[in-house]
């Protein structure tokens, strides 16, 4: 290109010079495809880094329209790849037709049986990502004025999906383009309640329906439904009204209706004919479970009811869960109800309760639901004394076995059984999944095109993007080139995504890549000087930043170690530090780690030293507050720590314990050769 070659390019990006591009005219940046098939998408993002988004533009049209390959040579899936994120970057700086039109090429391209073949475009060229595709197009037909070669009309197609930001943007704050008084005047209110203003979006609702009929769209029926819960004066009338129109209607509309009738009554105050509103909610929301098809709609249904039987009571939450739970389709939309259910029973240490409750589902478990729940209480009920001495082992054995469940419960119940991990087999599921992976090496040629082109640090964004893995081995190479170049964040994010992979076991290599010791100087030198191990510096750097130096919590934490600002300020004086950047890790690593000393001397006995039993204590404290921590111990006075972890009463502190001890397991067990036991001692008394 411009009488350059990859190699010299390649080595002027790394270095950040693009002078030379100032040599070379917009109409010779064709010839970037020549240097290599991501050449034209490197340049472009380059040029957008350099503010120069009309050189980039002319670059991404360059590889979009760049001849691909013939199918059977070895790049051709990396020439589709690179001109499928040309087209990308396209739809993001093009406007107007210009836009229109880089998307029908983008379509094209997914929609070719070549393309669609390749395991590279498995997640971009799927059905759903089509059907987005569509309506973006779609979107953008009525932006230029051209909604009438919309299939069935404008009206009719707002109607069959939920409203966007594109399509507000595209129709405008009055909807001219809707010439139809109806369908403009749902739109408008539909937009109200895009916009959370539930009062005039019910307003404007009741008068655009009048007394005419009431719609049959799902999407639309979903936006009446919102606003006249969160906007109608009079929810008792609403949800009459609701009703009536629910025994009128069969299937999925009246799923709709029951539902918000049934959310209408629970916001009420006033019983209608005898019924409460609980009773009268209770009624509707099972009709709304009856009406819907087994699956989203009846689980969704099915919540409200085991939400409100919660209410009432452990009796009443336990008859419902155990009317319902053999019909649920997926657990998850359950597990923060029963997991906060679980805490509030250990806090109040009805260990017999909870073994109820953990039959009380075996339905679900007995269909692979809510795995992590199930080895919670499993693991609860061994510990409690509420399963057999002949039966307890058995059962701890399953849950040190399967690697379905959490590796917390799995290590603890390895601890109680004194078979405690010690194989990389034992910690290989931490790392497992189902994510797809490219078998092309397409992926994995552009990543290594990034890092050639000092660019290392967009390739974990690049497989988020595509949802695809690059292969594990290829992986495996990137990620310490990518954390050679300075984004140990994003090489860690790599590595933990490309191990979890369909199919594959993950290996020794892998957890290494996964639990990787980045800035060991610092964070030795921190360790030694607090008194802390340093797997358990590492194992609270990783939980808590994936140890990105720069990042910043939306609560204003800064850094490795996640400090706040005045937090670390008040550490820094006690250490003597004039001056300090927290975005500079060895700064960070320093502060974090005499926080986290300050706070074990804090919270120990007095017969503990920094790093002993206390740790758990000290890292909720960490979490959540040192006052907070206190609180919960005199409330929950007695609890060993592995079940005061289970009654606290918030559920991201108690995820922050767990993931803190089962990374100190595993920073011990990989470099430190200090046995599960003895790492994760010293954070629980065991």
């Amino acid at each position: 290109m411009g009488g350059y070659t990859a190699e010299e390019i390649a080595s002027f990006s790394a270095a950040g010079d693009w002078s030379f591009l100032e040599k070379i005219p917009l109409s010779r940046y064709s010839e970037a495809s020549r240097l290599e098939p991501g050449a034209p998408w490197f340049i472009g993002l380059r040029l957008e880094e350099l503010g120069s988004p009309g050189k980039a533009r002319e670059m991404f049209r360059a590889g979009a329209g760049a001849k691909l390959p013939k199918d059977d040579s070895p790049r051709f899936a990396e020439a589709a790849l690179s001109r499928y994120l040309c087209l990308r970057a396209l739809l993001r700086l093009e406007s107007g037709t210009p836009r229109l039109t880089a998307l029908d090429s983008l379509l094209s391209l997914l929609r070719d049986p070549k393309i669609r073949s390749l395991s590279v475009f498995s997640a971009s060229a799927s059905e759903r990502s089509l059907a987005e595709l569509e309506t973006y197009r779609e979107t953008l037909l009525i932006e230029l004025g051209r909604g009438s070669e919309i299939p069935g009309g404008i009206g009719p197609w707002l109607s069959s999906r939920p409203l966007n930001a594109d399509i507000l943007r595209a129709l405008g704050p009055e909807a001219a383009l809707l010439t139809d008084g109806a369908s403009r005047g749902e739109f408008l209110w539909r937009a109200l309640v895009y916009a959370r203003d539930y009062q005039r979006s019910f307003l404007d609702a009741e008068a655009a329906l009048g007394d005419g009929p009431w719609p049959v769209s799902r999407n639309v029926l979903s936006d009446l439904g919102k606003a006249a819960l969160y906007g109608a004066q009079d929810p008792v009338a609403q949800s009459l009204r609701f009703e009536r129109e629910a025994e009128s209607r069969s299937g999925e509309e009246a799923y709709v209706f029951y539902y918000y009738a049934a959310r209408l009554a629970w916001r009420s105050s006033a019983a209608v004919n005898g019924e409460t509103p609980a009773e009268r909610g209770r009624r509707l929301m099972e009709a709304a479970r009856q009406a819907a098809q087994p699956g989203e709609d009846r689980d969704a249904a099915a919540w409200y009811l085991l939400e409100a039987a919660n209410r009432e009571g452990l009796g009443a939450f336990r008859r419902e869960l155990a009317r319902q739970c053999p019909d649920w389709h997926d657990g998850s939309p359950f597990s923060g109800l029963l997991d906060d259910a679980v805490s509030r029973l250990a806090s109040r240490r009805d260990w017999s309760a909870l073994e109820s409750l953990r039959r009380d589902l075996a339905p679900a478990f007995d269909r692979g639901l809510l795995a992590a729940l199930e080895a919670r209480l499993a693991y609860i009920s061994c510990r409690t004394g509420m399963v057999s001495p002949e039966d307890a082992p058995i059962l701890l054995e399953r849950v040190r076995s399967n690697g379905a469940y959490p590796s917390y419960y799995r290590i603890l119940a390895s601890l109680r059984l004194g078979r405690p991990f010690s194989e990389a087999s034992d910690f290989a599921s931490l790392l497992a999944g189902e994510n797809p992976v490219d078998s092309s090496g397409a992926l994995a040629s552009l990543m290594d095109g990034l890092l050639r082109w000092g660019m290392g640090g967009r390739a974990y964004a690049l497989s988020k993007e595509l949802s695809l893995s690059p292969a594990p081995d290829a992986a495996a190479e990137l990620a310490p080139r990518i954390a050679a170049a300075g984004f140990p964040s994003e090489a860690l994010r790599l590595s933990v995504f490309s191990a979890a992979t369909a199919g594959y076991e993950p290996a020794l290599r892998d957890l290494f890549l996964a639990f990787p010791r980045p800035w060991p100087e610092d964070v030795a030198g921190a360790a030694s000087s607090e008194g802390i191990p340093e797997y358990l510096l590492y194992a609270l750097l990783r939980s808590e930043s994936f140890f990105d130096p720069l990042i910043r919590s939306s609560a204003g934490a800064v850094g490795l170690s996640q400090l706040m600002e005045n937090t670390a300020a008040d550490t820094a004086r006690k250490m003597g530090l004039a001056s300090y950047n927290l975005e500079r890790p060895g700064d960070n690593i320093a502060i974090g780690a005499a926080y986290l000393a300050e706070l074990l001397r804090r919270l120990a006995p007095a017969a503990d030293g920094p790093g002993g039993p206390a740790a758990l204590d000290a890292l909720f404290a960490y979490n959540a507050g040192i006052t907070r921590v206190r609180e919960w111990r005199r409330n929950y006075r007695g609890l060993e720590d592995d079940l005061f972890l289970e009654a606290v009463p918030y559920a991201e502190t108690r995820e922050y314990g767990r993931k803190v001890l089962v990374a100190s397991v595993l920073y011990g067990y990989l470099y430190y050769r200090t046995a599960a036991e003895v790492s994760a001692g010293s954070i629980l008394r065991l």
